[in-house]
């Protein structure tokens, strides 16, 4: 087992159980898969929490070995169950949730900043609610919808949805979002209890166990601060 390997672990987000189920693509000999991961980065003593949205295509030789990814602060996930519970049931959609590349730490900035990587879209369709990532980078890359439906198939809510039953569609789509919601404030607290034990330097270290000169109240300040954003 290589050292990769060794080193992720898998948890309750990786579990087909918690995860949606697209079509089949060209190209591909399995479904689409959407996975919802927590995530918090470490850098000097401070950290970063956001909510990826994982889509494997399964598409042989698709870029990025297959993967489209959506980075989202934690709000804006708790944002989408809000969007999903205003839907009523005739066709709408949503403006697309722009999900940036933003720096953080002053010397880990891209070339690019704040990149405009992946674009959500949420949308009802004929009684179907639908969600899907797609690579803002590349035009002509595969845009996969997934559909709520009955738990009956490999992963769960994810049929692809009658367009008979709205009140069905919505009923699964909530509680998608609710299940992982209720895991998401334990694996935040764990993941952030790890970063910050991996983590070489505290922010009291990078600025002396001094506050001055930190936080400026207004205007331009000379005195450069720790913060990495």
């Amino acid at each position: 087992m290589s050292n990769q390997q060794q080193a992720y672990q898998r948890t309750l987000f990786d579990d087909s159980r918690y995860q949606l189920e697209g079509a089949v693509q060209s190209g591909a000999k399995w479904p689409a898969v959407l996975a919802v991961k927590p995530t918090v980065e470490e850098y000097k003593g401070y950290t970063n929490s956001f909510v990826r949205l994982v889509v494997r295509t399964n598409i042989d030789g698709d870029r990025n070995n297959g993967i489209i990814e959506a980075k989202i602060p934690v709000q804006t996930w708790y944002a989408i169950g809000e969007q999903i519970e205003s839907l009523k049931g005739e066709d709408f959609k949503f403006e697309p949730i722009d999900c940036y590349e933003r720096p953080f730490g002053r010397d880990k900035k891209p070339a690019k900043e704040n990149t405009l990587m992946a674009r959500i879209h949420i949308a009802t369709r004929e009684g179907r609610i639908s969600i899907a990532v797609i690579d803002a980078r590349l035009e002509g890359r595969v845009k996969i919808p997934f559909y709520f439906g009955t738990a009956n198939t490999r992963c769960p809510l994810t049929a692809q949805g009658s367009n008979t039953d709205f009140t069905l569609n919505k009923t699964y789509a909530l509680a998608w979002h609710r299940a992982l919601s209720d895991l998401m404030p334990q694996a935040f607290k764990e993941m952030h209890e790890k970063a910050l034990g991996r983590s070489t330097t505290t922010p009291k270290e990078q600025n002396g166990g001094d506050n001055q000169g930190s936080h400026s109240s207004g205007g331009a300040s000379d005195i450069d601060d720790d913060l990495p954003f």
